[in-house]
C-alpha cells in the first residue's frame, strides 16, 4: 500500500495541482468520458480531493471529485495507471465518505462503468452497494449512434447510507442493496 496525502485542492494555492488533476484525467479517461476537472471543480458544492505520494515530489496520484448536495455525489474518481492496486483510490473514496459524515449527508450516490469490475469491488468494499443500471450512460453525447447504443456503454448506479443503523451503528444499506433495475439516462 502507497503512503499518501489527500489534500482538498481549493483556493490559487492548489492551482497547479489542479492542472496535474486535468493531465491525470487525460490520461485516463477518453475524450468522450473526461470532465474539465478544473471548472467542474470550481461549481458550488464541488470539491476536489488529490492524493499526493509521500515523499514524491508534487505528483499527483490520483484524485476525487465530489458534489456536496443531496445526494452526496462521487463524481470522478482517477488514479494513475503505476498508483493503481496500492490503496490510493480506496483513501480518496474514504476521505470523501468522512467529509460526508461530517457534514451530515444521509446518501452517497455514484455511477461506474459496468466493464470496471476493479472499480466496483473498490466501492463495493467501502459498502456501495448496486441500485440501477444505467444504459448507454458512457458514450460520445455528440453522435448520432448513442440514441441506438452503438459504441456506448452502461453504468452501474451505486449507492451506500451513511445514516448510522439505530441497532448496530453502521451505516444502512438503503434502497434495495444489490437489486438490480434498469433506467435510462437522458
Amino acid at each position: 500500500m502507497v503512503a499518501c496525502d489527500i489534500v482538498q485542492a481549493e483556493g490559487l494555492g492548489y492551482k497547479s495541482v489542479r492542472r496535474r488533476c486535468v493531465a491525470l484525467e487525460q490520461q485516463c479517461f477518453s475524450a468522450s468520458e473526461a470532465m474539465d476537472i478544473e471548472r467542474e471543480s470550481g461549481h458550488t458544492g464541488a470539491v476536489l480531493l488529490c492524493a499526493t505520494k509521500r515523499g514524491g515530489g508534487d505528483e499527483v496520484a490520483g484524485y476525487l471529485l465530489l458534489h456536496r448536495a443531496a445526494p452526496a455525489t462521487v463524481a470522478k474518481l482517477a488514479v494513475a495507471p503505476r498508483h493503481r492496486r496500492q490503496g490510493v483510490g480506496r483513501a480518496l473514496v474514504e476521505a470523501a465518505l468522512d467529509m460526508f459524515r461530517t457534514t451530515r449527508h444521509d446518501e452517497c450516490v455514484l455511477q461506474v462503468d459496468e466493464a470496471n469490475a476493479a472499480a466496483q469491488r473498490l466501492y463495493e468494499s467501502v459498502g456501495f452497494r448496486v441500485c440501477h443500471r444505467r444504459e448507454h450512460y458512457y458514450c460520445e453525447r455528440r453522435s448520432s449512434d448513442c440514441e441506438s447504443g452503438v459504441g456506448c456503454r452502461h453504468a452501474l448506479e451505486m449507492r451506500l447510507s451513511l445514516t448510522p443503523s439505530p441497532l448496530t451503528g453502521a451505516p444502512t444499506h438503503a434502497n434495495g442493496a444489490g437489486s438490480l433495475s434498469s433506467s435510462r439516462n437522458l
